[in-house]
């Protein structure tokens, strides 16, 4: 699939580029009845992944007449594992009273070993390294979670839900080989190789909702809640290793849920709001190269405006366009959104303690 904006060009490279990847990923789900009303879950993940892969970056033109545009001068090999392990035990209630509640514990670790090298290579016709550069690196995520939410029918047609999550998530980020140069409070400090650089954050995110259903296949529904993005370590750049904070999320949302045609089509749509604090941005250095920061506040807001589901052929029509889904008995799903005012627009926005960008 291709955009407007998607740009093409031949890169002549000397060792075929390549990406060998093989994934591991079985998870097991245990429910047990504790009892007339109350059922114990239990979810255990487990994900292995290794990727073997060679590919180019810094081209430089080829003479005229050669027939290829552009010769690589930068290889670049990495042999990465990643390997997670994720449990979750929650409780949760009986539906027959009007109270309904779930309570449970989360937990993630994530290990990302980064080792490889980068070559520059001579310009043709000899295409020999001329200096390489080892890594060595790793990174470490560990989270915790404790979350619950309760539910009561307090009239016939009207629900309240309050929910609560406490997340704790550590973050570490070693390079065994170089040291590191980090921003912390505006001030630079160099971490020795070897020695992890540490991100440790916790958050409490409250949720809260008020529901009117009209019947047992539609409701209108109003929210709001706090989410999060866990900060990380620093990450590998030539200028600056740039640990970052995590971005805290506060969403507004009024909307409808609905299943019509004997359940077989769902139609869902919202109005929301949502204020970022602390955004993580994707920047670049002074040479090119990334490294992630946090800026100051953002906001956006809009409609979504249909979100379908269905079984069987389903025509729809929805703000002067037709959607169509062809299931063929398999499960389906089609978007339309209406974005009104879905521009980030950012405030405050302070990157590293070091420099600061102004824009509205």
């Amino acid at each position: 699939m291709t955009s407007p904006n998607d740009v093409n060009y031949n890169v002549y490279i000397q060792d075929p580029v390549y990406n060998h990847a093989d994934t591991v990923a079985p998870s097991l789900k245990l429910d047990f009845k504790l009892g007339q009303s109350i059922t114990l879950t239990s979810i255990t993940g487990y994900s292995f992944t290794r990727n073997d892969l060679l590919f180019d970056s810094q081209s430089a033109m080829a003479p005229a007449g050669s027939g290829i545009p552009y010769y690589a001068l930068v290889r670049n090999y990495r042999d990465t594992s990643d390997t997670s392990y994720q449990q979750e035990l929650r409780l949760t209630s009986g539906t027959d009273s009007p109270l309904t509640w779930i309570a449970g514990a989360y937990f993630l670790k994530r290990v990302t070993p980064y080792p490889g090298d980068t070559q520059v290579l001579s310009p043709p016709p000899f295409f020999s390294p001329m200096s390489t550069v080892d890594y060595d690196v790793k990174f470490d995520d560990e989270q915790y979670a404790g979350f619950g939410s309760a539910s009561y029918r307090f009239a016939e047609k009207w629900e309240a839900t309050v929910g609560l999550r406490v997340n704790r998530s550590q973050n570490t980020y070693t390079d065994f080989l170089h040291n590191e140069t980090v921003v912390v409070g505006g001030a630079r400090e160099v971490i020795p190789a070897g020695t992890p650089s540490e991100v440790d954050e916790t958050a409490v995110l409250p949720r809260g909702e008020v529901s009117y259903h009209f019947n047992p296949d539609l409701m209108l529904y109003a929210s709001v809640s706090e989410g999060v993005q866990p900060g990380a370590a620093s990450v590998i750049t030539s200028t600056t290793g740039q640990p970052f904070e995590r971005e805290k999320t506060t969403a507004y949302e009024l909307g409808e849920k609905g299943e019509f045609l004997d359940h077989r089509l769902s139609v869902d749509g919202s109005l929301y709001y949502i204020a970022w604090k602390d955004i993580q941005l994707q920047l670049s250095d002074s040479v090119g190269l990334g490294y992630n920061a946090n800026g100051g506040r953002a906001k956006s807001g809009g409609v979504n405006a249909f979100h379908l589901v269905g079984r069987r052929r389903i025509k729809a029509v929805a703000l002067g366009r037709v959607l169509r889904a062809d299931t063929l008995d398999r499960r389906v799903e089609g978007n339309l959104c209406l974005c009104l005012g879905g521009q980030i627009y950012f405030e405050q926005l302070t990157v590293g303690g070091v420099e600061q960008l102004i824009g509205r």
